[in-house]
């Protein structure tokens, strides 16, 4: 209930901060936003969505006879939150007190902008689910683009993998991604990403740990994405939402890979995988992604489709000798290790149609 009320209090006071200022003529809403600040070399735009309920429920119970008869006499069993007392005796039922409140269901605050220099730009976006008062970072990057061909990115930012992944979920009127890019793919990832676009030929090149947003790396390798598109003269705007309507036709097409090296997990060892007699570690493995896609934007048929496959390899180390010593490192006998392989293939075929 705290948790509920705390959150309603922060979507209010997150909608008040950007309504003030725009009230005292001190923001503007544009494309990007709610325009909070703008200078010669400095600007700062701000997002925020929100979604509250508002829940009563009351829970009642149904039973006949004695309570305690019911249970069994015995009193350890009630798992009630309330008093066992009279009331629960010959009653024919009994309903807990009503619970009412506010819930934020979900909320996304995301500032971008620019500082020192129109080239070099930010986004920090980040999100609470759930009712819960806590806010996850989503994206953190900075990207510096010294001239139109080149940019170079930083931080904690999008995977380029997944056609469906690169659009912006907000502004999507059927916000679903694959289960492959979901569970197998880490969506956002921090890492160094380099892009390079020559007319309509664009090209995007990533290193990332490989774990997921706001975790530490978990392996000794790193994750390697690769993207080549080819878009149509109009190019195609992944920020479109998919039921809006372009003037102009809008086509994209290509393909990306993925590989997410693992390498060996245990960290007590610096990348020696030790053991314990009969248990197992992970060893080297990998998680490999494939996708074709393409897209298409005009005013009366939005098309979008991709198709992915992966493939997810997993060496494991199994220790069927006597116990390691995992202090002073000293390898285990190659007779008493057995190597297993795990080998999956997952194929994924996704359409999005708007007419």
């Amino acid at each position: 209930m705290m948790q509920r009320s705390m959150g309603a209090l922060l979507a209010i006071l997150a909608i008040g901060a950007m309504a003030l200022p725009s009230l005292a003529g001190e923001a503007t809403a544009n494309e990007e936003g709610l325009r909070i600040a703008e200078g010669e070399h400095f600007s700062l735009d701000m997002h925020f969505f929100a979604e509250l309920a508002f829940n009563r429920s009351r829970d009642q119970l149904d039973y006949s006879g004695s309570f305690y008869g019911w249970l069994g006499n015995n009193e350890e069993e009630i798992a009630f939150p309330y008093s066992t007392g009279d009331a629960f005796s010959s009653a024919a039922s009994t309903s807990w007190p009503q619970e009412q409140g506010f819930n934020l269901q979900r909320a996304r605050v995301i500032l971008t902008g620019k500082a020192v220099a129109d080239w070099l730009t930010f986004r920090i976006e980040s999100e609470t689910r759930g009712g819960g008062t806590d806010m996850e970072l989503l994206d953190a990057w900075v990207r510096i683009e010294p001239s139109e061909q080149w940019a170079l990115t930083f931080g904690q930012f999008k995977t380029p993998f997944g056609l469906f992944q690169l659009q912006r979920s907000w502004r999507q009127l059927l916000p679903t991604l694959s289960p492959a890019t979901r569970y197998i793919s880490p969506e956002r990832d921090p890492g160094l990403q380099v892009e390079w676009r020559r007319g309509r030929f664009h090209a995007q090149a990533a290193i990332q740990n490989g774990s997921g947003r706001n975790t530490l790396d978990t392996d000794t390798d790193q994750q390697l994405t690769l993207r080549f598109e080819l878009t149509g003269p109009n190019g195609f705007d992944y920020d479109a939402p998919l039921y809006g309507r372009p003037e102009e036709e809008q086509v994209t097409v290509g393909a990306a890979f993925v590989k997410n090296s693992l390498g060996i997990i245990d960290a007590q060892t610096r990348g020696i995988c030790l053991p314990a007699s009969g248990s197992t570690c992970t060893g080297s493995g990998s998680r490999d992604g494939l996708e074709l896609f393409f897209g298409y934007r005009a005013d009366a048929l939005t098309l979008l489709t991709s198709w992915q496959k992966w493939t997810y390899e997993n060496n494991r180390l199994i220790n069927v000798g006597p116990e390691a010593d995992h202090v002073t490192g000293i390898p285990i006998p190659a007779s008493a290790v057995q190597l297993r392989q795990d080998d999956q293939d997952l194929e994924v075929w996704q359409i999005e149609m708007g007419m």
